[in-house]
């Protein structure tokens, strides 16, 4: 099956019963990536056609730049599933860390800078919603996924602390930290 457009969006609607933040720790916002183009994508980004490999990854990194996040709670739901693919798990762990090394920022240990800071482009409780989802992840997640996922929350927590000049990290004010800590 011919990958057309990893892009794409299927409505979710919310089952009866469900809880409205049980939700939305699930989602950031009204729909989810499709599950069917998703995982083709992540299929085509671990294969071995390299024409494939570009098309799947610019379409990931289309829809990244969409909405980030609920690319990244998607991905991360699918990076601790272990009923998927080895393969298509590691493909959506390190999409996931890649995707919130470019959208986020992640701080350069070696020149103690941060190597790319987009922070506006995502909101405190996205941030939140995918620390959550970061965590969910970790506990669930098969033997080979953890260290992916351990860096996703290291990535999705660093709104949490503020790097000094020293290198130390320092907590933020209780209003900017209590905005940003949902999870």
């Amino acid at each position: 099956m011919a990958l057309t457009d990893a892009t794409n969006v299927a409505a979710v609607a919310s089952p009866v019963g469900a809880q409205p933040a049980a939700l939305k720790a699930k989602l950031t916002g009204s729909a989810a990536p499709n599950p069917e183009k998703l995982g083709i994508a992540l299929d085509a980004i671990a294969g071995f056609d390299a024409a494939a490999r570009d098309d799947a990854t610019a379409k990931l990194e289309a829809a990244a730049s969409k909405d980030a996040a609920g690319l990244c709670i998607a991905l991360l739901s699918v990076a601790s599933d272990a009923g998927y693919a080895p393969a298509r798990r590691l493909a959506a762990a390190t999409f996931t860390r890649n995707c919130l090394r470019k959208q986020w920022g992640a701080r350069d240990a070696a020149t103690d800078e941060t190597t790319t800071n987009n922070a506006a482009r995502a909101t405190p409780e996205a941030r939140a919603d995918v620390r959550g989802a970061s965590l969910r992840a970790l506990i669930a997640a098969p033997a080979d996924t953890r260290r992916l996922l351990a860096e996703c929350l290291r990535l999705a927590a660093t709104d949490a602390v503020e790097w000094s000049a020293s290198g130390t990290t320092t907590a933020r004010s209780a209003a900017s930290a209590g905005a940003s800590s949902g999870a």
